[in-house]
Formats: C-alpha cells, structure tokens, sequence
C-alpha cells in the first residue's frame, strides 16, 4: 500500500504489515509502543482494533479515532459513549489520576 501526492510517493507499506507497525511509521514511539490490538466478536458483532493504556489516556476529541465497517467515523454520540463507558478510569482533567489499572 502507498500514499501518493501529486503523484510522488510520500509513504510506502509493505503488504501484510500490521496496523501497528504501519502506525509506528507515523507516530512517535511514546504512542505506538503503548498500543494493544483488540480482535472481538459475539454473534454478528465483531469490534477490533488498537487500544491504549488508561493511564496515556487523552481526553482530547481529536486524539480518538473511530472506524466503522473501515471507514473513519466522527461522531458525537460515540464520542459520548466512548466516554461515558470510561469516565472514572481514565486519568484526565477533573478525572483522579490516583488508581492504577492493568
């Protein structure tokens, strides 16, 4: 897979190589190197992808990505969610960064 602007090759990755290792080519160590994949499913619901530590947690919209059926997703409500399913865990502002999880 390649990244091509103007037609030049600003990123090339080799095929089979993982999310992570693709990510690693882009992002800092301090950020890869945290990273875990996820790879669930229950029925017809399968959730996979990358997660990191609660505590290199960001709060930051931004910061999260979302994909659904591979396509990028913004969206408020998942954001809420995301949130919403972590608040107390995760050691942002206003959030006790006391408690350490495994």
């Amino acid at each position: 897979m390649k990244l091509a602007v103007n037609g030049r090759t600003v990123l090339r990755f080799p095929a089979g190589q993982s999310l992570i290792a693709r990510l690693s080519g882009l992002w800092p160590p301090a950020v890869t190197d945290d990273l875990f994949e996820l790879d669930y499913a229950v029925g017809p619901v399968k959730v996979c992808g990358l997660l990191g530590k609660p505590l290199k947690a960001q709060a930051k919209a931004d910061r999260m990505l979302f994909y659904v059926n591979g396509r990028a997703v913004l969206d408020r409500v998942l954001l809420s969610a995301v949130r919403e399913a972590y608040k107390g865990r995760l050691p942002f502002a206003g959030i006790s960064a006391g408690r350490e999880f495994s």
